[in-house]
């Protein structure tokens, strides 16, 4: 289960990226909150999200993503 970042909770503070074993936890330059930038290559450690102290990144279930053209039973 990849992770993703609540906006409103992340202040920015950097500790997922100083903590992402596989480089894929960024700031944004533009909004200075943290992004994954590439969910897929997620090594599922959870580094990320232990180290948030503004609990402000989670993860999602593979259930939950959908591709743009495929029928989702989560939209049912």
């Amino acid at each position: 289960m990849p992770t993703f970042v609540y906006m409103t909770r992340c202040d920015g503070c950097g500790h997922c990226v100083d903590i992402c074993p596989s480089d894929i936890m960024h700031i944004d330059k533009k909004y200075r909150r943290a992004l994954n930038i590439e969910p897929n290559m997620c090594w599922e450690c959870y580094s990320c999200v232990k180290a948030c102290p503004h609990q402000a990144i989670d993860v999602r279930g593979y259930a939950d993503f959908c591709t743009a053209r495929s029928q989702c039973s989560c939209n049912s």
